[in-house]
């Protein structure tokens, strides 16, 4: 059997982490976790993931334990320090 070198994550790790996140970005914990759609709760995930990754943990199991795809995971790592929506036009939006 082949080893990628990444480990899974569970549930207490990955709540400790998005918490820790959730108090830097000022975003409500109960939201973060529950997958709330505001800018500070996604923020808060990004910044969660992005974390656990550098870890080792894998993409799948992060997306495993926070009720989110794995691809959603490697967008969010993949996205440097933005945030989401940043630096992004909204359709129909005036510049």
């Amino acid at each position: 059997m082949k080893t990628t070198g990444y480990k899974g994550c569970t549930a207490p790790i990955y709540t400790k982490e998005i918490i820790r996140a959730a108090n830097e970005v000022g975003a409500s914990i109960d939201g973060a976790l529950a997958g709330g759609l505001s800018r500070k709760e996604s923020h808060a995930r990004w910044i969660a993931w992005k974390a656990l990754v550098s870890r080792g943990f894998s993409y799948y199991s992060i997306g495993r334990v926070s009720g989110f795809n794995h691809t959603s995971v490697m967008y969010a790592c993949r996205q440097g320090d933005r945030g989401p929506m940043q630096g992004r036009k909204l359709f129909g939006a005036r510049a």
